[in-house]
């Protein structure tokens, strides 16, 4: 494996490109008429001090803006984006008769002054001609036109939430890994979490956002603000996410109430390094220092600092149904576990179920919890609570759970979607 490194050079101006996809009848807008154009709509929809900086960097001396035909368009850049587009933004880029591009640079570290002037000319420009798709060329998808400008900044600080993405794909063991697209921009490696667990994918992606926006200021604020040359970053951090930046950042959702104002997770971060491909040199997402638990488990407190978990777990009240329900899981059990070693399931996840059991065996109580598996030798069973347990407060969400085929009372396969076999304990016999 290849070692960190004691600093990372960072760049000396980072740039920003946008494309707006429009349908004109007739002549497109000249290049003077799209500055003219951003001008105004700065002045009426931004907000001092911000406001003035901003209408002074729509320059022909500073950016570059330019009109062309849609067939134009780098094929490369088009095929790039296309994942993360939907049918109707692919529909709209086809019908588009010209493209605007939207082009500008800031010197690190100041403001993102130039990244400001170009989602105003491209929110001027969308406004104006009725596109609804701009293409953001750093991190291959979408911008959010709609999300007002009061939302994109804290101050003259951008809010990460808009400008990078985190995606995340499965391997065919069913264990994710996700990564940020588009810290370049702001003269960072963008970061990347591996061997995530079953989690909450989506909060774990805000929390990364919120984690990125920690980074960004804390960056500057080494550097001595905006006045000093851009200092390398350490190629070892130690800092925390707060509920404070996560909000900053808009990854903060009006309908995810944070756990705690207060809320504060300490993480750290190790650069590796590709020689010759810096796009694949990341910040990799550890537990800091001193940590020694299992990491999935540490994975889950992070998360659930910000985000509350979900309560997946089932009450099992036993009956006639329940009873049918669980013989027939263990029935197909043996072939679920030839789909499973055979890799059949490729990237989704294959779950069990089992009784924990509650205080003293002899009075029978049990608490019922999923463990997605991670190995399955002979007839033991290996994998992560996914739970987060009510009465069994010695185990946590995310800990290594060993089993035995006998142990398990039900299997669950679950998708991109959600669930799609199995989980048959898991419906209502009321």
């Amino acid at each position: 494996m290849t070692q960190p490194t004691d600093l990372i050079p960072g760049p000396s101006s980072v740039p920003t490109w946008f494309m707006i996809f429009c349908r004109f009848s007739g002549a497109p807008p000249s290049v003077s008429d799209i500055f003219e154009e951003a001008k105004r709509w700065v002045m009426d929809n931004v907000h001092p001090p911000l406001r003035e900086m901003i209408w002074a960097y729509l320059n022909p001396e500073l950016m570059i803006v330019d009109v062309a035909p849609r067939r134009d368009v780098p094929i490369e850049i088009l095929r790039q984006c296309a994942p993360m587009l939907s049918e109707e933004q692919r529909q709209e880029i086809d019908a588009a008769t010209h493209v605007i591009s939207v082009r500008a640079s800031d010197p690190l570290p100041g403001p993102r002054l130039g990244l400001f002037a170009a989602v105003a000319a491209a929110k001027a420009c969308a406004e104006r001609s009725g596109a609804r798709v701009a293409l953001d060329a750093d991190t291959a998808s979408a911008f959010p036109l709609s999300t007002p400008f009061h939302r994109l900044h804290s101050g003259v600080e951008p809010c990460l939430a808009s400008f990078i993405r985190c995606p995340y794909s499965f391997g065919d063991n069913g264990v994710a890994y996700m990564t940020t697209i588009g810290m370049a921009r702001f003269g960072l490696p963008d970061l990347q979490v591996i061997g995530i667990p079953p989690i909450d994918i989506q909060a774990l992606g805000r929390t990364l956002i919120g984690l990125c926006q920690v980074l960004i200021t804390m960056i500057r604020s080494a550097d001595g603000g905006y006045e000093n040359p851009a200092a390398p970053v350490p190629a070892i951090l130690e800092t925390a996410v707060t509920e404070f930046y996560l909000q900053m950042s808009g990854a903060r959702m009006a309908d995810t109430p944070a756990v705690s104002k207060d809320a504060v997770a300490r993480v750290r971060l190790e650069y590796q390094p590709q020689p010759g491909n810096p796009e694949r040199s990341f910040f990799t997402l550890r537990p800091p220092a001193g940590y020694s638990g299992d990491y999935g488990a540490w994975l889950h407190s992070l998360v659930n600092t910000f985000f509350a978990p979900e309560d997946t777990m089932h009450n099992v009240v036993h009956g006639s149904g329940m009873e049918q329900a669980h013989r027939r899981a263990i029935a197909e059990l043996p072939s679920m576990k030839q789909r499973y070693l055979s890799g059949a399931l490729g990237p989704w996840r294959f779950g069990v179920k089992h009784g924990f059991t509650v205080g003293d065996p002899r009075d029978g109580n049990h608490e019922y919890m999923w463990v997605f598996v991670r190995e399955w030798v002979g007839n033991r069973i290996a994998g992560e609570l996914v739970n987060s347990p009510r009465m069994r407060k010695d185990l946590r969400m995310g800990q290594r759970i060993e089993l035995t085929e006998a142990d398990v009372f039900d299997w669950i396969v679950v998708g991109p979607n959600g669930p799609q076999e199995g989980a048959y304990t898991d419906r209502d016999f009321s």
